[in-house]
């Protein structure tokens, strides 16, 4: 009798590991894929951030300023896209100013491509949003030669904070006194402005309170509530993904070796010599001969005595070319 040949079948439960184990490592490559995809869009947006920065301090460095934001609400076909509000007020649609009690004078909007000299695409992040810029109109405003730039003087050392930055993580306040901020919101867009959209709302809030610190906040005509506080990093929650970057004065001056952007006030001195000495102002390493000549009995060495202008707008101490006592 001829032998019969049975094919063995799998079992449903064979059949379903095997798709299960398919199915994980689909996953799994999936996984690997789109944090590979996001992690190439944060180092977009990092260095799109980074070439913001060089541009703001060849800009401060000509102008002897910060440009304004650009509007929020514009679309790249619109001409004004990428245009920078009016220096001082920074006044236009789509930039908001805060009415938060001690962020007063912080303006917010998206980076001002043009008067930077970048292209438009450099004022977007890697995932398609506008670049938030967030900065103290009073930097938007030539400093007068005549006043300088004072340590005392608000907004150069203010009794509050201008910008804060604070990492969660450490629990530290990174940066204080910050001049400007720039915020690019991340693969959840929470809270941003689409690149190719003119919407005049924001994409909606973040549930996560860190992440709601670092937009708009709530938006009224051209004004808005955010406050001082900005988020670089989060232990709070896992949807946190915004890239915030910010300089303070000093950094920045440093950063550029741009001294010479902020004069020496003219000033004087009493009593110095028995007498008031007065100063015109002067330029960052300029000695600048005193308008008051040396009193009697001073009768050798200069007429007039001389002072040098030093860093951030401060007079160095003592005098360069003294009256001399016979």
């Amino acid at each position: 009798m001829p032998s019969k040949n049975f094919k063995k079948a799998y079992s449903l439960i064979e059949l379903s590991i095997v798709i299960l184990i398919i199915s994980i490592l689909i996953t799994g490559a999936l996984s690997v894929s789109v944090n590979s995809i996001n992690n190439a869009k944060i180092k977009v947006t990092n260095d799109r951030i980074a070439e913001i920065y060089k541009a703001l301090g060849s800009y401060l460095l000509i102008n002897k300023k910060l440009p304004c934001p650009a509007a929020l609400t514009l679309e790249k076909t619109n001409g004004s896209y990428g245009t920078a509000g009016t220096d001082g007020t920074c006044t236009a649609a789509g930039i908001y100013l805060s009415t938060t009690s001690g962020a007063l004078s912080l303006v917010y909007g998206m980076v001002p491509f043009k008067a930077l000299g970048l292209t438009s695409d450099v004022a977007e992040d890697g995932f398609g949003s506008k670049i938030s810029y967030v900065v103290h109109r009073d930097f938007t405003t030539t400093i007068a030669y005549n006043t300088g730039g004072h340590t005392t003087t608000v907004p150069y050392d203010p009794a509050s904070a201008i910008i804060q930055i604070k990492d969660k993580v450490s629990g530290v306040i990174s940066t204080s006194y910050a001049i400007f901020a720039l915020i690019g919101h991340g693969a959840n867009k929470s809270g941003a402005f689409n690149a190719a959209s003119a919407s005049t709302t924001p994409n909606t809030r973040s549930a996560d309170a860190d992440e709601m610190d670092n937009d708009t906040g709530t938006i009224s005509g051209t004004t808005a509530n955010f406050d001082t506080m900005f988020i670089s990093s989060s232990t709070s929650s896992d949807v946190f993904d915004d890239v915030v970057f910010a300089k303070n004065r000093t950094q920045m001056l440093q950063d550029f070796n741009a001294y010479s952007v902020i004069p020496c006030a003219a000033t004087s001195e009493n009593p110095l010599y028995g007498i008031t000495i007065n100063w015109p102002a002067g330029s960052y390493g300029q000695v600048v001969v005193s308008s008051t000549n040396c009193p009697a009995g001073y009768t050798s060495g200069v007429t007039k005595p001389t002072k040098r202008c030093g860093e951030f707008g401060v007079w160095q101490s003592g005098v360069v070319n003294p009256c001399l006592a016979p």
